[in-house]
């Protein structure tokens, strides 16, 4: 599912990604890593001015997180991916893997086995699922 989510992402970006006049595909990777960088603080500001306003006890709403900062991390994670060449299945396994077996590690209080055996059979079945020709 990653990996096509990639793919839309893009065609998406080889029709609406423009940085001074040259497409996505005509930029050097220092280039798009930097203008990603400067996105992402932008990302970063929008949380904080929430923070920003729960710590002065002022109303806040949580709206723009949930309707740009979410979806825009997705999407320039999907930009990285295609820059780097990742399969962001077999990278989300694997780093879902690492952080569980951190968390044993780490956080033994907040641990649970039976969990972890659950998020590895699931893991299993989607790269079995992906091995029979079939792609999340």
């Amino acid at each position: 599912m990653l990996n096509k989510l990639k793919s839309v992402q893009e065609l998406c970006d080889e029709i609406s990604f423009d940085l001074n006049g040259s497409g996505i595909n005509e930029l050097e990777t220092n280039e798009i890593l930097q203008h990603k960088l400067f996105h992402l603080t932008k990302l970063l500001a929008k949380i904080g001015e929430v923070l920003e306003k729960n710590d002065h006890g002022k109303e806040y709403s949580v709206e723009k997180i949930k309707n740009e900062v979410i979806p825009d991390l997705i999407i320039y994670s999907l930009q990285l991916a295609r820059v780097f060449d990742v399969d962001l299945n077999e990278t989300y396994k694997d780093r879902l893997d690492f952080v569980i077996s951190k968390s044993k590690e780490h956080y033994p209080k907040h641990y649970d086995k039976s969990k972890h055996s659950e998020v590895k059979n699931i893991l299993k079945k989607i790269v079995e699922f992906k091995e029979d020709g079939y792609d999340f």
